[in-house]
């Protein structure tokens, strides 16, 4: 019998929302689901902070962004994402409200990851909590640990 895999190591979320609301209930939804680990950033520079104080204990392997928001768009939290060495490969799921086809295609453009509807209704966002835990938590490899910066994208 071959030996046991390594349980994989558990990373944080960061969910990039002006509505604390919304985080507070994907948080929630996410804890049903047994996953707490969970961090939450109303602006664009709460999030680059949290994002650049990373660190092996405090892993951030995921993000959650919100496409509009007051401050910033989220195209352009993409690019600053996508353009920093340190951050680029952090996988980004955009959630957005709007059914534009623009907006579908600029955050592919922008190398999203992947694009999903944002829920308006608490049973939305369990089903988008249930959707991240089963494929990004369980199937997806996610990168983290090591010093990502040098590796070239």
């Amino acid at each position: 019998m071959p030996p046991a895999l390594p349980a994989k190591p558990r990373c944080k979320i960061l969910h990039i929302d002006d509505n604390s609301g919304d985080s507070f209930l994907l948080a929630d939804a996410m804890a049903q689901f047994g996953y707490v680990a969970f961090e939450q950033a109303r602006t664009f520079e709460a999030a680059l902070t949290l994002l650049r104080a990373n660190s092996p204990e405090n892993q951030i392997c995921l993000i959650i962004l919100d496409w509009y928001m007051a401050q910033m768009s989220g195209a352009e939290m993409l690019a600053t994402l996508k353009n920093d060495p340190g951050l680029r490969l952090i996988p980004v799921i955009v959630v957005t409200g709007s059914a534009n086809p623009t907006d579908v295609r600029d955050a592919y453009s922008g190398h999203a990851n992947v694009v999903m509807k944002k829920p308006n209704d608490l049973e939305g966002l369990t089903e988008l909590a249930r959707a991240i835990e089963t494929f990004w938590l369980g199937f997806a490899e996610l990168p983290y640990g090591g010093d990502w910066s040098t590796v070239d994208a």
